[in-house]
Protein backbone atom coordinates (compact mmCIF):
# COMPACT_ATOMS: atom_id res chain seq x y z
CA UNK A 1 0.00 0.00 0.00
CA UNK A 2 1.57 3.23 1.24
CA UNK A 3 4.73 1.22 2.98
CA UNK A 4 7.48 3.43 3.89
CA UNK A 5 5.73 6.43 3.55
CA UNK A 6 7.21 9.35 5.71
CA UNK A 7 4.63 10.62 8.32
CA UNK A 8 2.62 13.81 7.71
CA UNK A 9 1.70 14.20 11.28
CA UNK A 10 3.17 18.16 11.19
CA UNK A 11 0.87 18.98 8.55
CA UNK A 12 -2.25 17.03 9.86
CA UNK A 13 -1.84 18.86 13.34
CA UNK A 14 -2.41 22.24 11.23
CA UNK A 15 -6.34 20.33 11.20
CA UNK A 16 -6.80 20.17 14.49
CA UNK A 17 -4.51 22.43 16.51
CA UNK A 18 -2.55 20.23 18.38
CA UNK A 19 1.01 21.20 19.63
CA UNK A 20 1.80 17.71 19.11
CA UNK A 21 2.58 14.65 21.51
CA UNK A 22 -0.81 14.82 23.53
CA UNK A 23 -1.65 12.02 25.75
CA UNK A 24 -5.44 10.57 25.10
CA UNK A 25 -7.36 11.69 28.14
CA UNK A 26 -8.72 9.01 30.28
CA UNK A 27 -11.78 7.71 28.92
CA UNK A 28 -13.48 7.93 32.65
CA UNK A 29 -13.29 12.11 32.67
CA UNK A 30 -15.64 12.48 30.01
CA UNK A 31 -19.47 11.98 31.64
CA UNK A 32 -22.31 13.72 29.39
CA UNK A 33 -23.07 12.96 26.16
CA UNK A 34 -22.83 14.77 22.86
CA UNK A 35 -26.45 16.66 22.47
CA UNK A 36 -27.27 17.08 18.89
CA UNK A 37 -27.43 20.63 17.78
CA UNK A 38 -30.47 22.40 18.31
CA UNK A 39 -33.12 23.22 15.43
CA UNK A 40 -32.48 27.22 16.08
CA UNK A 41 -28.74 26.91 16.18
CA UNK A 42 -26.84 30.09 14.32
CA UNK A 43 -25.30 27.68 11.71
CA UNK A 44 -25.18 27.31 7.95
CA UNK A 45 -23.94 24.47 6.08
CA UNK A 46 -21.88 26.17 3.73
CA UNK A 47 -20.87 23.79 0.75
CA UNK A 48 -22.29 19.83 0.27
CA UNK A 49 -19.62 17.02 0.85
CA UNK A 50 -17.28 16.06 -1.55
CA UNK A 51 -16.54 13.36 -2.55
CA UNK A 52 -13.81 10.86 -4.94
CA UNK A 53 -10.93 12.78 -6.58
CA UNK A 54 -12.33 16.71 -5.89
CA UNK A 55 -10.04 18.94 -5.29
CA UNK A 56 -8.65 20.40 -1.44
CA UNK A 57 -7.07 19.96 1.52
CA UNK A 58 -6.96 16.36 2.55
CA UNK A 59 -8.10 16.17 5.68
CA UNK A 60 -11.46 18.33 5.26
CA UNK A 61 -12.34 17.08 1.53
CA UNK A 62 -14.78 14.95 2.63
CA UNK A 63 -16.19 17.22 5.19
CA UNK A 64 -19.11 19.61 5.21
CA UNK A 65 -18.13 22.99 6.84
CA UNK A 66 -20.25 24.73 8.76
CA UNK A 67 -20.51 28.05 9.68
CA UNK A 68 -21.39 30.36 12.67
CA UNK A 69 -23.82 33.38 11.93
CA UNK A 70 -22.46 36.52 13.51
CA UNK A 71 -19.91 35.27 15.71
CA UNK A 72 -18.97 37.35 18.95
CA UNK A 73 -15.40 37.32 18.62
CA UNK A 74 -12.96 35.72 15.49
CA UNK A 75 -13.01 32.01 16.01
CA UNK A 76 -9.63 29.71 16.99
CA UNK A 77 -8.27 27.68 14.19
CA UNK A 78 -9.66 24.39 16.21
CA UNK A 79 -12.98 25.62 16.26
CA UNK A 80 -13.12 25.87 13.28
CA UNK A 81 -11.97 22.25 12.54
CA UNK A 82 -14.60 21.37 14.45
CA UNK A 83 -17.32 23.32 12.84
CA UNK A 84 -17.66 20.38 10.32
CA UNK A 85 -20.76 17.85 9.94
CA UNK A 86 -20.26 15.02 11.88
CA UNK A 87 -19.50 11.71 10.17
CA UNK A 88 -22.38 9.19 9.47
CA UNK A 89 -20.78 7.07 11.95
CA UNK A 90 -20.03 9.25 14.81
CA UNK A 91 -20.82 7.69 17.97
CA UNK A 92 -22.53 9.44 21.21
CA UNK A 93 -22.15 7.93 24.94
CA UNK A 94 -20.78 8.88 28.38
CA UNK A 95 -17.58 6.98 27.63
CA UNK A 96 -15.99 5.84 24.59
CA UNK A 97 -17.06 2.38 25.78
CA UNK A 98 -20.40 3.48 25.65
CA UNK A 99 -20.10 4.37 22.13
CA UNK A 100 -17.81 1.63 20.37
CA UNK A 101 -18.55 0.94 16.99
CA UNK A 102 -20.20 -2.39 16.62
CA UNK A 103 -18.48 -4.75 13.89
CA UNK A 104 -20.78 -4.45 11.31
CA UNK A 105 -20.56 -0.54 11.55
CA UNK A 106 -16.63 -0.86 11.52
CA UNK A 107 -16.66 -2.93 8.39
CA UNK A 108 -19.23 -0.42 6.78
CA UNK A 109 -17.10 2.96 7.89
CA UNK A 110 -13.99 0.77 6.52
CA UNK A 111 -15.51 0.47 3.17
CA UNK A 112 -16.98 3.78 3.01
CA UNK A 113 -13.44 5.15 3.60
CA UNK A 114 -11.74 3.02 1.36
CA UNK A 115 -14.62 3.64 -1.44
CA UNK A 116 -13.64 7.65 -1.26
CA UNK A 117 -10.04 6.39 -2.88
CA UNK A 118 -7.69 7.70 -0.84
CA UNK A 119 -4.11 7.95 -1.93
CA UNK A 120 -1.84 9.04 0.56
CA UNK A 121 -1.54 9.20 4.14
CA UNK A 122 -3.45 12.61 4.59
CA UNK A 123 -6.06 11.20 2.36
CA UNK A 124 -6.61 8.22 4.28
CA UNK A 125 -7.17 10.25 7.71
CA UNK A 126 -9.69 12.55 5.67
CA UNK A 127 -11.44 9.48 4.62
CA UNK A 128 -11.82 8.24 7.79
CA UNK A 129 -12.24 11.49 9.69
CA UNK A 130 -15.02 12.08 7.15
CA UNK A 131 -16.40 8.64 8.51
CA UNK A 132 -16.36 9.14 12.33
CA UNK A 133 -16.32 13.21 12.97
CA UNK A 134 -18.06 13.73 16.37
CA UNK A 135 -20.80 16.28 16.44
CA UNK A 136 -19.39 19.45 17.76
CA UNK A 137 -21.42 22.32 15.89
CA UNK A 138 -24.05 22.97 18.52
CA UNK A 139 -21.55 22.98 21.81
CA UNK A 140 -18.99 24.81 19.98
CA UNK A 141 -21.82 27.63 19.34
CA UNK A 142 -22.76 27.50 22.98
CA UNK A 143 -18.97 28.08 23.63
CA UNK A 144 -18.72 30.99 21.69
CA UNK A 145 -22.31 31.99 22.23
CA UNK A 146 -22.35 31.56 25.69
CA UNK A 147 -24.50 33.98 27.74
CA UNK A 148 -23.73 35.02 31.29
CA UNK A 149 -26.39 36.84 31.95
CA UNK A 150 -28.51 36.41 34.68
CA UNK A 151 -31.57 37.37 32.87
CA UNK A 152 -34.41 40.43 33.83
CA UNK A 153 -35.44 39.23 37.14
CA UNK A 154 -38.80 40.88 38.79
CA UNK A 155 -39.88 44.32 38.49
CA UNK A 156 -38.74 46.21 41.03
CA UNK A 157 -41.77 47.58 43.58
CA UNK A 158 -43.69 49.56 40.61
CA UNK A 159 -46.50 48.43 38.85
CA UNK A 160 -44.85 50.10 36.11
CA UNK A 161 -42.97 48.24 33.49
CA UNK A 162 -40.58 45.01 34.40
CA UNK A 163 -37.51 46.54 32.87
CA UNK A 164 -34.95 46.93 35.51
CA UNK A 165 -34.31 51.08 35.85
CA UNK A 166 -30.68 51.84 35.24
CA UNK A 167 -28.79 52.94 38.11
CA UNK A 168 -28.39 56.76 38.28
CA UNK A 169 -29.50 59.54 40.60
CA UNK A 170 -32.86 60.46 43.07
CA UNK A 171 -34.14 63.85 42.66
CA UNK A 172 -36.18 65.03 45.53
CA UNK A 173 -38.07 68.01 44.11
CA UNK A 174 -40.08 69.59 47.00
CA UNK A 175 -42.45 72.36 46.34
CA UNK A 176 -43.67 74.75 49.09
CA UNK A 177 -46.76 76.63 49.83
CA UNK A 178 -45.58 80.44 50.46
CA UNK A 179 -49.18 81.87 50.24
CA UNK A 180 -50.11 83.65 53.37
CA UNK A 181 -52.03 81.44 54.99
CA UNK A 182 -48.58 79.35 56.19
CA UNK A 183 -48.25 82.40 58.43
CA UNK A 184 -51.12 81.36 60.37
CA UNK A 185 -50.33 79.64 64.33
CA UNK A 186 -49.39 75.80 63.95
CA UNK A 187 -49.39 73.50 67.12
CA UNK A 188 -45.39 75.02 67.82
CA UNK A 189 -45.01 77.96 65.69
CA UNK A 190 -46.48 78.67 62.62
CA UNK A 191 -47.15 76.78 59.81
CA UNK A 192 -44.07 77.85 58.09
CA UNK A 193 -42.09 77.12 60.85
CA UNK A 194 -43.18 73.52 61.45
CA UNK A 195 -43.35 72.93 57.58
CA UNK A 196 -39.44 74.00 57.44
CA UNK A 197 -38.32 72.23 60.26
CA UNK A 198 -39.96 68.94 58.58
CA UNK A 199 -38.36 69.39 55.62
CA UNK A 200 -34.88 69.55 56.90
CA UNK A 201 -35.34 66.49 59.20
CA UNK A 202 -36.48 64.42 55.49
CA UNK A 203 -34.01 65.52 53.96
CA UNK A 204 -31.43 65.02 56.58
CA UNK A 205 -31.94 61.64 55.97
CA UNK A 206 -32.12 60.72 52.16
CA UNK A 207 -30.13 58.33 50.73
CA UNK A 208 -26.44 59.77 50.02
CA UNK A 209 -26.05 61.05 46.43
CA UNK A 210 -29.50 61.92 46.30
CA UNK A 211 -30.23 65.49 44.79
CA UNK A 212 -33.06 68.06 46.33
CA UNK A 213 -34.67 71.07 44.74
CA UNK A 214 -36.77 73.54 46.92
CA UNK A 215 -39.19 75.11 44.91
CA UNK A 216 -41.20 78.25 46.62
CA UNK A 217 -44.75 80.05 45.56
CA UNK A 218 -47.48 82.28 46.58
CA UNK A 219 -43.81 84.38 48.33
CA UNK A 220 -43.91 87.47 46.50
CA UNK A 221 -47.30 89.88 46.09
CA UNK A 222 -49.35 89.96 48.98
CA UNK A 223 -52.45 88.47 50.02
CA UNK A 224 -54.54 91.40 48.87
CA UNK A 225 -56.43 91.88 45.54
CA UNK A 226 -53.28 94.73 44.65
CA UNK A 227 -50.53 92.25 45.22
CA UNK A 228 -52.28 89.22 43.40
CA UNK A 229 -51.04 89.38 40.31
CA UNK A 230 -47.72 89.34 41.49
CA UNK A 231 -48.01 86.79 44.06
CA UNK A 232 -49.85 84.38 41.11
CA UNK A 233 -47.22 84.56 38.95
CA UNK A 234 -44.63 83.70 41.73
CA UNK A 235 -42.61 80.37 41.79
CA UNK A 236 -38.92 80.06 41.99
CA UNK A 237 -36.60 77.35 43.22
CA UNK A 238 -34.58 78.57 45.83
CA UNK A 239 -32.36 75.55 46.91
CA UNK A 240 -30.62 72.79 44.42
CA UNK A 241 -28.15 70.91 45.33
CA UNK A 242 -27.09 67.63 47.11
CA UNK A 243 -29.35 66.52 49.79
CA UNK A 244 -26.01 66.16 52.27
CA UNK A 245 -25.82 70.48 51.71
CA UNK A 246 -28.00 70.79 54.84
CA UNK A 247 -26.75 74.24 55.42
CA UNK A 248 -27.12 75.60 52.00
CA UNK A 249 -31.25 74.17 52.81
CA UNK A 250 -31.46 75.87 55.69
CA UNK A 251 -30.34 79.21 54.82
CA UNK A 252 -32.79 79.18 51.85
CA UNK A 253 -35.70 77.93 54.07
CA UNK A 254 -34.77 80.75 56.54
CA UNK A 255 -35.24 83.27 53.52
CA UNK A 256 -38.89 82.46 53.16
CA UNK A 257 -41.95 84.51 54.22
CA UNK A 258 -45.31 83.64 53.48
CA UNK A 259 -47.31 86.34 51.67
CA UNK A 260 -49.62 85.82 49.00
CA UNK A 261 -51.93 83.87 46.71
CA UNK A 262 -51.73 79.76 45.76
CA UNK A 263 -50.30 79.47 42.58
CA UNK A 264 -50.59 75.64 43.07
CA UNK A 265 -50.66 74.58 39.38
CA UNK A 266 -48.15 76.91 38.04
CA UNK A 267 -45.81 75.54 40.73
CA UNK A 268 -46.40 72.07 39.92
CA UNK A 269 -46.25 72.98 36.09
CA UNK A 270 -42.69 74.32 36.91
CA UNK A 271 -41.20 71.65 38.92
CA UNK A 272 -41.02 70.27 35.97
CA UNK A 273 -37.33 72.28 35.19
CA UNK A 274 -35.89 71.15 38.50
CA UNK A 275 -35.33 67.40 37.58
CA UNK A 276 -31.90 66.98 36.45
CA UNK A 277 -31.54 65.46 33.18
CA UNK A 278 -29.29 62.72 34.95
CA UNK A 279 -32.25 61.97 37.07
CA UNK A 280 -33.23 58.07 36.99
CA UNK A 281 -36.39 58.99 38.76
CA UNK A 282 -37.60 61.58 41.25
CA UNK A 283 -40.81 62.27 43.92
CA UNK A 284 -42.47 65.88 43.94
CA UNK A 285 -43.21 66.14 47.50
CA UNK A 286 -45.95 69.41 47.59
CA UNK A 287 -46.81 71.02 50.93
CA UNK A 288 -49.66 73.44 51.02
CA UNK A 289 -52.39 74.31 53.61
CA UNK A 290 -54.55 75.27 50.61
CA UNK A 291 -56.18 74.66 47.63
CA UNK A 292 -55.12 77.02 43.98
CA UNK A 293 -56.11 80.51 44.40
CA UNK A 294 -54.89 81.96 41.15
CA UNK A 295 -56.99 80.02 38.30
CA UNK A 296 -54.76 77.11 37.40
CA UNK A 297 -55.73 73.55 37.47
CA UNK A 298 -53.18 71.87 39.14
CA UNK A 299 -54.87 68.52 38.70
CA UNK A 300 -53.89 68.41 34.82
CA UNK A 301 -50.56 70.29 35.86
CA UNK A 302 -49.86 66.57 37.89
CA UNK A 303 -51.05 64.55 35.25
CA UNK A 304 -48.52 66.41 32.76
CA UNK A 305 -45.48 66.23 35.31
CA UNK A 306 -46.51 62.69 35.63
CA UNK A 307 -46.25 62.32 32.22
CA UNK A 308 -43.10 63.50 31.60
CA UNK A 309 -39.55 61.14 30.69
CA UNK A 310 -38.51 60.59 33.88
CA UNK A 311 -41.82 59.59 35.34
CA UNK A 312 -41.70 61.79 38.53
CA UNK A 313 -44.34 60.65 41.52
CA UNK A 314 -46.23 63.73 42.77
CA UNK A 315 -47.43 63.39 46.35
CA UNK A 316 -49.70 66.12 48.17
CA UNK A 317 -49.34 66.59 51.92
CA UNK A 318 -51.78 68.86 52.93
CA UNK A 319 -50.61 70.45 55.92
CA UNK A 320 -53.53 71.75 58.48
CA UNK A 321 -56.40 71.43 55.50
CA UNK A 322 -60.25 71.43 56.38
CA UNK A 323 -62.10 68.06 54.82
CA UNK A 324 -63.29 69.77 51.91
CA UNK A 325 -59.95 71.01 50.74
CA UNK A 326 -58.70 67.34 51.34
CA UNK A 327 -60.37 65.79 48.69
CA UNK A 328 -59.48 68.12 45.91
CA UNK A 329 -55.97 67.99 47.10
CA UNK A 330 -56.13 64.08 46.69
CA UNK A 331 -57.28 64.74 43.29
CA UNK A 332 -54.13 66.04 42.65
CA UNK A 333 -51.89 63.40 44.07
CA UNK A 334 -53.75 60.63 42.40
CA UNK A 335 -53.16 62.20 39.07
CA UNK A 336 -49.54 62.65 39.66
CA UNK A 337 -48.93 58.99 41.01
CA UNK A 338 -48.98 59.93 44.14
CA UNK A 339 -50.61 59.92 47.43
CA UNK A 340 -51.93 62.38 49.65
CA UNK A 341 -51.46 62.72 53.63
CA UNK A 342 -53.15 65.11 55.33
CA UNK A 343 -50.80 66.36 58.28
CA UNK A 344 -52.18 67.94 61.48
CA UNK A 345 -49.55 69.59 62.82
CA UNK A 346 -46.05 70.04 62.39
CA UNK A 347 -45.70 66.56 64.66
CA UNK A 348 -47.32 64.55 62.17
CA UNK A 349 -45.76 65.89 59.28
CA UNK A 350 -43.01 64.77 60.54
CA UNK A 351 -44.24 61.06 61.41
CA UNK A 352 -45.38 61.37 57.62
CA UNK A 353 -41.63 62.10 56.12
CA UNK A 354 -40.25 59.29 58.46
CA UNK A 355 -43.08 57.21 57.17
CA UNK A 356 -41.75 57.94 53.73
CA UNK A 357 -38.50 57.00 54.41
CA UNK A 358 -38.85 53.69 56.50
CA UNK A 359 -41.60 52.29 53.41
CA UNK A 360 -39.43 53.22 50.72
CA UNK A 361 -36.73 51.35 52.51
CA UNK A 362 -38.61 48.63 53.30
CA UNK A 363 -39.95 47.80 49.91
CA UNK A 364 -36.54 47.80 47.98
CA UNK A 365 -35.07 45.71 50.67
CA UNK A 366 -37.51 42.97 50.33
CA UNK A 367 -36.99 43.89 46.52
CA UNK A 368 -33.22 43.32 46.72
CA UNK A 369 -33.35 40.49 48.62
CA UNK A 370 -36.05 38.42 46.46
CA UNK A 371 -33.36 39.84 43.31
CA UNK A 372 -30.26 38.86 44.91
CA UNK A 373 -31.02 35.47 45.50
CA UNK A 374 -32.35 34.83 41.81
CA UNK A 375 -29.39 36.45 40.51
CA UNK A 376 -27.31 33.87 42.78
CA UNK A 377 -29.07 31.09 41.17
CA UNK A 378 -29.51 32.02 37.47
CA UNK A 379 -25.43 32.44 37.89
CA UNK A 380 -25.40 28.76 39.45
CA UNK A 381 -27.19 27.36 36.74
CA UNK A 382 -24.68 29.19 34.10
CA UNK A 383 -21.63 27.32 35.90
CA UNK A 384 -23.59 24.51 35.83
CA UNK A 385 -24.78 24.81 31.61
CA UNK A 386 -20.53 26.09 31.41
CA UNK A 387 -19.65 22.12 32.29
CA UNK A 388 -22.14 20.43 30.72
CA UNK A 389 -21.19 22.07 27.39
CA UNK A 390 -17.14 21.38 28.65
CA UNK A 391 -18.10 17.83 29.35
CA UNK A 392 -19.67 17.16 26.28
CA UNK A 393 -16.76 18.26 24.13
CA UNK A 394 -14.03 16.25 25.82
CA UNK A 395 -16.66 13.33 25.59
CA UNK A 396 -17.15 13.86 22.17
CA UNK A 397 -13.28 14.31 21.34
CA UNK A 398 -12.70 10.86 23.10
CA UNK A 399 -15.69 8.53 21.53
CA UNK A 400 -14.45 9.92 17.70
CA UNK A 401 -10.95 9.29 19.07
CA UNK A 402 -11.87 5.70 19.49
CA UNK A 403 -13.89 5.48 16.65
CA UNK A 404 -11.36 6.66 14.50
CA UNK A 405 -9.11 4.52 16.15
CA UNK A 406 -11.41 1.48 15.44
CA UNK A 407 -12.18 2.11 11.74
CA UNK A 408 -7.69 1.95 11.14
CA UNK A 409 -7.46 -1.01 12.69
CA UNK A 410 -10.39 -2.40 10.53
CA UNK A 411 -9.02 -1.32 7.39
CA UNK A 412 -5.58 -3.10 8.48
CA UNK A 413 -7.08 -6.15 9.36
CA UNK A 414 -8.88 -6.15 5.91
CA UNK A 415 -5.41 -5.21 4.00
CA UNK A 416 -6.33 -2.20 2.95
CA UNK A 417 -3.72 -0.72 4.99
CA UNK A 418 -0.21 -1.60 5.76
CA UNK A 419 1.16 -1.63 9.41
CA UNK A 420 2.88 1.42 8.93
CA UNK A 421 0.39 3.55 7.44
CA UNK A 422 -2.27 2.36 9.56
CA UNK A 423 0.07 3.28 12.42
CA UNK A 424 0.36 6.48 11.51
CA UNK A 425 -2.73 6.87 10.80
CA UNK A 426 -4.12 5.87 14.20
CA UNK A 427 -1.45 7.88 16.22
CA UNK A 428 -3.17 11.01 14.55
CA UNK A 429 -6.75 10.21 15.95
CA UNK A 430 -4.82 9.74 19.15
CA UNK A 431 -3.06 12.95 18.55
CA UNK A 432 -6.43 14.61 17.55
CA UNK A 433 -8.11 14.25 20.88
CA UNK A 434 -6.22 15.77 23.12
CA UNK A 435 -6.11 19.44 21.62
CA UNK A 436 -10.01 19.17 21.51
CA UNK A 437 -10.22 17.63 25.16
CA UNK A 438 -7.87 20.64 26.31
CA UNK A 439 -10.63 23.37 24.64
CA UNK A 440 -13.77 22.08 26.28
CA UNK A 441 -12.25 21.95 29.42
CA UNK A 442 -10.08 25.08 29.28
CA UNK A 443 -13.56 27.45 27.73
CA UNK A 444 -15.67 25.04 30.19
CA UNK A 445 -13.83 27.26 32.80
CA UNK A 446 -13.54 30.19 31.19
CA UNK A 447 -17.30 30.88 31.03
CA UNK A 448 -17.72 29.12 34.87
CA UNK A 449 -15.57 32.15 35.92
CA UNK A 450 -17.31 34.72 33.51
CA UNK A 451 -20.48 33.45 34.81
CA UNK A 452 -19.87 33.84 38.39
CA UNK A 453 -17.87 37.34 37.60
CA UNK A 454 -21.38 38.43 35.86
CA UNK A 455 -23.55 37.24 39.18
CA UNK A 456 -21.33 39.17 40.99
CA UNK A 457 -21.75 42.41 39.20
CA UNK A 458 -25.22 41.67 39.03
CA UNK A 459 -25.85 41.41 42.52
CA UNK A 460 -23.24 44.92 43.34
CA UNK A 461 -25.17 46.87 40.45
CA UNK A 462 -29.12 45.48 42.22
CA UNK A 463 -27.79 46.53 46.04
CA UNK A 464 -26.78 50.22 44.72
CA UNK A 465 -29.65 50.57 42.44
CA UNK A 466 -31.77 49.32 45.71
CA UNK A 467 -30.27 51.66 47.91
CA UNK A 468 -30.79 54.68 45.50
CA UNK A 469 -33.65 54.06 43.64
CA UNK A 470 -37.10 54.55 45.66
CA UNK A 471 -39.35 56.07 43.66
CA UNK A 472 -40.95 53.51 41.99
CA UNK A 473 -42.42 52.39 44.66
CA UNK A 474 -44.89 54.91 44.56
CA UNK A 475 -46.35 53.89 41.29
CA UNK A 476 -46.89 49.88 42.52
CA UNK A 477 -49.20 48.31 45.20
CA UNK A 478 -46.65 49.08 48.43
CA UNK A 479 -48.39 52.86 49.39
Amino acid sequence: MLRGMTSVLACALVLTGCTGGGEEPAADEAVVSSAAPAADAAVTTTEEPRTGEAAGDPLTRWLTPVELEDPPRALTELERTLLHEPGPFAQQGDTPSDALLSDTERERAAAAAAALGPQTEEEWIGAVLAQVHGDYVQDVRDTVFFDTGTGDGSAAPTAGPPEAQPVGTNHYALVLDASGSMEAAGSAGTRMEEAKAAIEAFVEKLPEGSTVSLRVYGHEGSNDEAGKAESCASSEVVFDGQSSDRDGLAGALEDVVPVGYTPLARAIDDARGDIPEQATDSIVYVVTDGLETCGGDPVAAAQALAGTDVRPVVNVIGFQTGDADQAALAAIAQAGGGEFTAAGSGAELDAYWEEERRRMQAAWAQWRQEEASRITRAGEANKVDANAVGERIKTTSNVESQAGKDVVRELERQGLLDSDTSSAVWQWFSDRSSPIWSYGNDTASENWVASDDQADADRAALYEQADRSWSEFYRGDGG
